[in-house]
């Protein structure tokens, strides 16, 4: 899966798309309906990501600050929405 689609997955995953502010358009793309709903929903993400990132590193055996380069390019592409 890629970082986007990952991201994007995360972010939707916070509940009713209608209830975080998130407008689907036709051509499958989405569209914020308010920047603070936009800021919350991309704060809980990436606290998401970073709980999946440690229990990730947790698991593998790996100290406090493992870090893996696909989980950060997710971070990233949920800061680009």
């Amino acid at each position: 899966m890629k970082a986007i689609d990952k991201a994007l997955q995360i972010l939707s995953k916070f509940g009713d798309i209608e209830d975080l502010g998130i407008i689907g358009n036709y051509n499958g793309t989405w569209e914020w309906s308010s920047k603070q709903w936009m800021r919350q929903t991309k704060q809980a993400a990436l606290i998401c990501v970073d709980e999946l990132e440690k229990s990730e590193g947790e698991t593998l055996g790996y100290s406090a600050h493992y870090s893996s380069e696909w989980w950060q390019e997710v971070k990233q592409e949920i800061l680009k929405q």
